[in-house]
């Protein structure tokens, strides 16, 4: 009552609101920044540069890089389940898959100027690698384009299906006839498609 008569109001009993998001604020902060701090990388299979999604390098995952912020802030410790939550609902990013098919004109670059101290040589690599980049990045803008007169025809091989299909196993083991399905079209992935 005395609160009442002094303030005029009765006291605040802070029995609602949320507050636990601002108790954590700082925890999710430092995790925020440290998921920002990861260096991303574009997508190898893709077939243009897409923004919607970024990924994470191949040997880096949720569970690793959840270890990697607990070793790096000690006293900003979180469990991982809260760690996975900001990361899936804060960010778009997914772990990437390891490159197989690589120029390895590419990978020898990289490798080479990962172990290379001399600045020199550093910077003539790093020539030769942009170099590389802007002679297939020309290449494939000119396998784009679509020229007067060009025909584009896409061909695969795809599963091959045996036959006759019955579920005896007797007869499986003995049937010896495959149909190959080769399969071409003509145009390319950019052309419409249409029926006929």
């Amino acid at each position: 009552m005395q609160y009442f008569f002094t303030k005029g109001k009765p006291p605040d009993k802070k029995r609602d609101g949320d507050r636990r998001t601002q108790k954590y604020a700082a925890k999710r902060q430092s995790v925020r920044e440290f998921i920002k701090s990861l260096k991303c990388v574009e997508s190898h299979y893709c077939r243009s540069s897409t923004q919607q999604c970024k990924y994470l390098p191949s040997e880096l995952n949720i569970n690793k890089s959840y270890k990697l912020y607990n070793s790096q802030n000690p006293d900003s410790t979180v469990k991982s389940s809260y760690f996975r939550f900001i990361f899936n609902a804060d960010f778009n990013l997914s772990s990437g898959t390891p490159r197989t098919d690589v120029c390895s004109k590419c990978i020898e670059l990289s490798e080479k100027l990962k172990t290379e101290n001399d600045p020199s040589v550093k910077v003539n690599l790093m020539t030769e690698k942009r170099i590389h980049r802007l002679k297939a990045r020309a290449f494939f803008n000119m396998f784009r384009e679509k020229k007067e007169g060009m025909a584009t025809f896409s061909f695969d091989c795809q599963k091959k299906l045996v036959l006759p299909k019955v579920p005896d196993h007797s007869f499986y083991c003995s049937r010896q006839l495959y149909m190959y399905n080769f399969t071409m079209i003509r145009g390319s992935s950019k052309d419409p498609l249409n029926k006929g």
